[in-house]
């Protein structure tokens, strides 16, 4: 007789257990790995939005700077002389080192002195170009209004400036323009410094003149191919090597004009970027400014993740090896006991077995014991009635009415057997009478 059965309760148990470790340790990891996933593109999409918002708020910063200095030379004594007195010579004389100390502290690439119909007075930056009308937004926008315009817009060498533009009052009377600018891939290695990303400026090559713009790569000692890419040239990059799925992005972006982030290779490289389109102050869309970053983040947060998922299932391997082994305790324990348990069961048994028999010889015992009792206590009922006995003879009357001589009597109702001898009087007597005789 078995009261339980223990075998095989480590294999009932910890299957059930493990396959529902295996599932939640599944779909927990999937559930994280989810999740890192969209954690690391939402920080790469929000890097990649605030360096956008960053580059906007360093422009205006910058122009804000520019349009302080400009007002800053609307009250210089000199440059008011020598501009009223409509000599060139002095006044680049007297507005040179004023340049090349903003050049090399600000890196402020354009300085100008524009007369009120709009021509160029003065380049400082270059001399010897002058006189030619300028027909830019800031300074149309500077004559309508009467006050400073700024934005960047795409210059004849191919260029974007940020350029500010702040009308010259004097006595009352505009007399001029001055005119401040700076190319605006200065800012690239700042906005790589403090956000980590690349910067790419690719400009359209319908708002170019390639001879203009190979002319400025020039003057300016850059390199560039104008035949790189069919519809853009890149006018600056942080990259050291472009990415080899740069010229399919362009297209997508010309045809497309999508704003979304998307992912671009590099040779062993892979980077999340976005087009951020490059529209000048007059509204015209010129090219894109494309933002990149590294996907390492990305690659390093898996990394991590598959090191703690590795480090989580060890843990819950070994978690499940320690509880098989104390288990499989329990069930050896479960099974010594159970091995007892059945031992004394099967001695219960067998004492039972044991006392069974002993009380079927007890019970016939028993029985024979109580009909032999029950016999002799029916002869002794009858014996130790009251017995009519003559008191000569000594002769029973039975319940006939017969006389029965005593010995026949007894011997007939009870095992009684009578053997006939002399007690010692009697036998003194019947010697003597003999002896006598």
């Amino acid at each position: 007789m078995t009261l339980f059965s223990s075998s095989g309760l480590r294999f009932k148990v910890l299957l059930p257990v493990g396959l529902g470790l295996a599932l939640i340790c599944i779909a927990g990891f999937l559930a994280v790995f989810i999740l890192l996933q969209d954690h690391l593109a939402d920080m790469i999409d929000e890097k990649l939005s605030s360096t956008e918002k960053l580059f906007t708020e360093m422009l205006d910063i910058e122009a804000d700077n520019l349009e302080g200095l400009a007002e800053a030379f609307r009250a210089n004594e000199s440059f008011k002389t020598a501009f009223l007195a409509d000599d060139r010579d002095l006044l680049f004389h007297q507005s040179t080192d004023t340049f090349n100390r903003l050049r090399n502290r600000y890196r402020i690439t354009h300085f100008y002195f524009h007369r009120p119909d709009g021509s160029c007075f003065l380049r400082v930056h270059n001399p010897s170009r002058h006189s030619d009308r300028i027909r830019r937004y800031t300074l149309k926008q500077a004559k309508l209004t009467g006050i400073p315009s700024r934005g960047y817009e795409l210059g004849p060498l191919g260029t974007l400036t940020l350029r500010v533009v702040v009308p010259w009052p004097i006595n009352g009377r505009i007399v001029g323009y001055i005119e401040l600018g700076k190319e605006i891939d200065t800012l690239i290695p700042r906005l790589k410094k403090l956000k980590g990303v690349d910067l790419i400026f690719a400009l359209e090559k319908q708002f170019l003149d390639q001879a203009s713009w190979e002319e400025g790569l020039k003057v300016m000692a850059k390199t560039g191919h104008w035949e790189t890419f069919p519809e853009h040239v890149i006018t600056a990059n942080s990259l050291k090597k472009l990415p080899s799925d740069l010229g399919k992005a362009l297209k997508i972006h010309v045809e497309q004009h999508d704003r979304e982030p998307f992912d671009m290779i590099c040779d062993n490289c892979k980077y999340r970027a976005v087009a951020v389109p490059l529209i000048e102050a007059g509204g015209t869309e010129v090219g894109d400014m494309f933002i990149l970053t590294e996907l390492s983040a990305t690659f390093s947060g898996q990394k991590i993740f598959f090191f703690f998922a590795i480090i989580a299932t060890g843990i819950v391997v070994l978690f499940y090896l320690i509880f098989s082994i104390y288990l499989g305790n329990i069930e050896n324990n479960l099974n010594k006991n159970q091995q007892r348990l059945e031992e004394e069961i099967r001695n219960h048994l067998a004492t039972e077995k044991e006392l069974e028999e002993h009380q079927t010889q007890l019970d016939e015992l028993i029985k024979r014991r109580t009909n032999e009792l029950e016999k002799t206590m029916a002869e002794v009922k009858v014996l130790s009635g009251f017995l009519p006995i003559c008191a000569s003879c000594k002769n029973i009357r039975t319940e006939k009415g017969e006389w029965e001589q005593i010995e026949s009597y007894i011997r007939d109702h009870s095992e009684v057997e009578f053997s006939h001898s002399y007690c010692p009087d009697c036998a003194k007597k019947i010697y003597r009478d003999y002896s006598q005789k």
